[in-house]
């Protein structure tokens, strides 16, 4: 049995106790091998800590909890791991925010839950913004709350999303010119 169908099978059949055993396995089997190499930063051997960097860099997000978790770092492995982990960091968001702006332009509705106004995948996508993008405080996403944007005719949420799109802050963290 493959590591994909033993994995489907513990889904189908796993009780509340199951899936969080699932949940704590997965996490050790996707980081071990990270922690494995982030503990060559400690080593005596350059040609091991110089691999390892290599190795984190390339890895970049999936890396970044193995990297913050090492210490004992010399000065100069405590500036890379610094400079590493944070641009790991940045480069996530900005990939996150490339994702998000796709979302934003899908018009998908999603099922009605009972009480809430018809929404859109969209909607659900503008409504995180402020917790993905620092905005101004006076910004609508800021200031709004769900039922109040939610609550508000499609043309308007339509005209806040592609405003919030557009945004120089937006564009600024993308990378794009503003």
């Amino acid at each position: 049995m493959t590591l994909e169908e033993e994995i489907e099978s513990r889904l189908r059949s796993a009780s509340p106790q199951e899936l969080e055993a699932l949940v704590v396995d997965s996490l050790a089997h996707a980081g071990s091998p990270y922690a494995a190499v982030a503990e060559a930063l400690q080593s005596k051997s350059e040609e091991a800590r110089a691999r390892a960097h290599y190795v984190l860099s390339e890895s970049r997000e999936l890396g970044v909890g193995a990297m913050v978790g090492v210490q004992g770092l010399d000065t100069e492995g405590r500036a890379w791991q610094i400079s590493m982990t944070a641009e790991s960091v940045l480069d996530l968001g900005r990939d996150l925010l490339r994702w998000m702006r796709e979302h934003l332009a899908d018009r998908t509705p999603l099922p009605t839950r009972a009480g809430e106004p018809a929404r859109r995948v969209c909607d659900e996508a503008y409504l995180v913004m402020p917790r993905v993008l620092t905005l101004p405080e006076d910004h609508p996403a800021r200031a709004m709350d769900r039922a109040g944007f939610l609550g508000l005719p499609v043309w308007r949420r339509d005209t806040l999303i592609r405003e919030l799109a557009r945004s120089r802050a937006y564009r600024r963290i993308l990378g794009e010119v503003v």
